[in-house]
């Protein structure tokens, strides 16, 4: 996986490159705008510093504990409301947000179709790993992942995928965990001609031997952005959690880990 997002990057600096050369020199305001420029104006939360680190690296991380969730790298979209909408209602203490800047896909058909069913085929989500610096190893995060019926029936059903993107759409998802075990969640997507997004939130408590995260107190969330040439894709996790698992889990890390191995996922399914 690591591979590939690093080949993603490599592909993407001669892209920004040629870019670059190609932009009016005589006129950075009013001819082409450069690639630094679309970031700053997609993104205006990123300082110089971010998007040089965003250009160079292909990746940015931030993350806050015990303060409001201000979706700093949140880009603006014309679904970005919807996204700040979900985190609506709680008040996380731990929240996590990554930015990555990606070749742009190119599928066989519609793009945005494209990463819309990538983001819908929740059982490709089943074995995906993390390294664990308790266990210095890999290590299965999510496994038997898979999209239910109803959350009362519980029903397996294949990966819904759709032949159209709608505006709107949800589905109750059930996996395994790597620390709270068995856990279903609602799966929450928007769908815009400027970008595509993908929400999880826990619909029952998640356990740590005994229940520590409540219901609707864990919520991530994707949203991918198609530019000119690039991807943007940004990921953001929120966590409302007690002082027993705050004790006992350094959360930061382990939501990090989560919110990082959704977006990886997503990168090697779409590529």
């Amino acid at each position: 996986m690591k591979s590939i997002v690093t080949s993603a990057v490599v592909v993407l600096s001669i892209v920004l490159s040629t870019a670059a050369a190609s932009a009016d020199p005589s006129s950075p305001r009013g001819g082409i705008e450069t690639p630094a420029e679309v970031l700053q104006t997609v993104v205006p939360g990123l300082t110089q510093a971010e998007i040089e680190e965003l250009q160079s690296k292909g990746s940015i991380r931030f993350h806050t504990e015990d303060r409001p969730m201000d979706f700093r790298y949140l880009p603006r979209t014309s679904i970005s409301a919807r996204v700040r909408q979900s985190f609506r209602g709680f008040e996380p203490n731990v929240v996590n947000e990554v930015l990555y800047l990606l070749p742009k896909p190119e599928p066989d058909g519609d793009l945005l179709l494209h990463i819309y069913n990538t983001l819908r085929a929740v059982s490709t989500l089943s074995g995906v790993q993390y390294h664990s610096g308790h266990y210095d190893r890999e290590r299965v995060l999510f496994d038997d992942v898979y999209a239910m019926d109803s959350a009362r029936s519980r029903n397996r059903i294949d990966d819904p995928l759709v032949s159209t993107v709608p505006r709107e759409a949800s589905f109750p998802v059930h996996l395994v965990d790597a620390n709270f075990g068995t856990s279903y969640f609602e799966a929450t997507y928007y769908g815009a001609d400027d970008a595509i997004s993908f929400g999880l939130k826990n619909s029952q408590s998640l356990t740590y031997i005994i229940p520590v995260i409540r219901t609707e107190r864990l919520r991530f969330h994707l949203l991918a952005i198609p530019l000119e040439n690039e991807l943007l894709l940004y990921g953001t996790v929120g966590v409302e959690a007690g002082r027993l698992i705050r004790r006992q889990v350094h959360l930061p890390s382990a939501f990090r880990r989560r919110i990082e191995t959704l977006a990886d996922w997503f990168i090697e399914q779409a590529y």
